[in-house]
């Protein structure tokens, strides 16, 4: 794999992993709605728990397709 296909990956992963964190700021807001129920509540921090991680783990494999380390 070249470096510039190796850069163009590591930046669909990065994309991937905004998109994901745009929908956890979403989800904390929807969590912090005060008309919400308590069980609208944690269901939206939930969503928000599994965005974050799923955007960390994007970024993980960005960093992998980059060949960075740490």
């Amino acid at each position: 794999m070249t470096d510039i296909e190796k850069l163009q990956n590591a930046l669909v992963f990065h994309d991937f992993a905004a998109r994901y964190m745009l929908d956890a700021v979403v989800a904390m807001l929807e969590a912090t709605d005060f008309d919400a129920t308590p069980a609208e509540r944690h269901k939206a921090r939930d969503v928000a728990k599994r965005d974050l991680q799923t955007a960390y783990r994007a970024l993980e494999q960005a960093q992998i397709m980059k060949g960075v380390d740490g």
